[in-house]
């Protein structure tokens, strides 16, 4: 029996990459696509739903979950969540214009539903793939 992992798809760079590595290691692969209230969620849930129809048209032991978290979103502040009536900052990002952008704690939010899944399905892995950038005002993504 192959190894199971659970992850966060959105179906950016960097989830892509990730859900490409495990599979090459072997595993079956939960993905799981978070409902959160961004401003650009739809364009993350399509790009994820292409990621996976990729990879299943290939026969990939992959399958896809979609879980809501817009009630708990709803009540943070962010530029990038669709309950705040700020504007993303568009140009070269500063420190203040990043830390608009900040979702408080989404990814330990995604990694704690991802950890619980990963416990209900006897999962052995749970990965996420993230900014690689180390700025301070991205706390979650070190």
């Amino acid at each position: 029996m192959s190894e199971r992992a659970v992850m966060a798809l959105s179906g950016g760079v960097d989830s892509t990459t990730t859900l490409a590595w495990l599979l090459q290691q072997g595993y079956t692969v939960t993905c799981v696509s978070f409902v959160y209230g961004s401003k650009h969620n739809s364009y993350e849930l399509a790009a994820a739903r292409e990621v996976l129809n990729y990879f299943l048209a290939r026969n990939a032991s992959v399958e896809r979950l979609q879980i809501d978290l817009n009630e708990v979103f709803s009540q943070f502040n962010s530029a990038l969540l669709s309950s705040s009536s700020q504007s993303i900052p568009e140009g070269h990002y500063t420190d203040q214009t990043m830390s608009q952008t900040v979702v408080p704690g989404r990814n330990i939010i995604f990694l704690s539903v991802l950890a619980g899944l990963a416990k209900s399905k006897g999962a052995d892995a749970v990965a996420i793939g993230i900014h690689q950038g180390d700025h301070a005002i991205y706390a979650d993504c070190r």
